[in-house]
């Protein structure tokens, strides 16, 4: 039992990125030591339509416009009711589930974005899907993804895969050879922060477009000072590599000046509107249109 509650706390403290020690609570654990203890056939659950897909609103940080989406996995558990991607990523990248898992959301976001398509066509909307590392050691990945993107018919530049952990990994030949292959496909990169911080030379093989800022590097930006100094030196740096910004995690207003000043792109949260359903993001999304196209939105051109 205690090392149930060590690993629970663990897990807790590698998902919300804790630098503080982290107390056993059984309210924080107990969903994810029963996803740890699974032993069934992940695949079945996937047929039984467990697993369902939310999209989280991107937007444009100068006017506010939805501009993309991410979308994230939900596995609605039968005895533990919704378990969200960020719950059980880490535990399915460690017993390899996550390679169904994975392919499932991709199949997914791809059949969203060709509905998209069909109803917005005159629109783009790039789908932020993100990626575990496990996936591209799968040596089958890239050639299932290809015929996915046939199946749906993606184009150049409407899925950019997000890779925002194990930045020590990417020294590997056998992931930068899947990733090269992704880009060839049309497939767009985008990388956490801390991959830079590890090395600028991984940024250079991987070849990201957008780079993605975490909360950690949004803390007591709302008043001048060293954060906000840290904060602007990495959206230049952003800047000067031709690679767009991504702020996640934006939870109020007092945030969002700051980030315009130091030259983010981007920005995802709570702020901007919380994961949906298929529909009502699509709902959302129409509602936006609507609002951006009216003479006076209340956004600067």
């Amino acid at each position: 039992m205690l090392l149930r509650r060590a690993n629970g706390a663990l897990y807790h403290a590698e998902e919300t990125r804790s630098e503080d020690a982290i107390w056993y609570n059984p309210e924080i654990i107990q969903d994810l030591r029963e996803a740890l203890e699974f032993r069934g056939d992940i695949a079945r659950s996937i047929a039984n339509g467990e697993f369902v897909l939310e999209f989280q609103p991107i937007v444009m940080l100068k006017t506010g416009s939805i501009e993309g989406v991410q979308a994230l996995a939900v596995w609605q558990h039968p005895q533990l009711g919704p378990i969200r991607q960020n719950r059980f990523f880490s535990v399915f990248e460690k017993n390899g589930y996550i390679r169904d898992v994975g392919l499932f959301a991709i199949s997914r976001s791809f059949e969203f974005l060709h509905r998209f398509k069909m109803r917005n066509p005159q629109r783009k909307l790039p789908v932020c899907i993100v990626l575990s590392l496990v996936q591209l050691i799968d040596p089958l990945f890239v050639e299932r993804v290809t015929e996915l993107q046939r199946e749906w018919s993606i184009k150049d530049g409407e899925v950019v895969f997000v890779i925002l952990k194990n930045a020590g990994a990417l020294d590997d030949p056998q992931i930068l050879r899947a990733l090269g292959k992704l880009r060839d496909l049309g497939f767009r990169l985008a990388v956490d922060y801390a991959i830079v911080s590890a090395g600028l030379s991984k940024l250079s093989s991987v070849r990201s477009e957008t780079l993605v800022i975490r909360p950690a590097l949004q803390r007591n930006i709302e008043h001048p000072g060293p954060e906000r100094t840290i904060l602007r030196s990495v959206c230049r740096l952003a800047t000067e590599l031709e690679m767009f910004s991504l702020a996640v995690g934006i939870e109020h207003h007092a945030v969002l000046a700051p980030l315009i000043d130091c030259g983010c792109t981007y920005g995802m949260g709570p702020w901007f509107g919380n994961a949906a359903s298929e529909q009502e993001f699509l709902d959302a999304y129409a509602e936006d249109t609507a609002l951006l196209a009216a003479p006076d939105n209340g956004f600067p051109a």
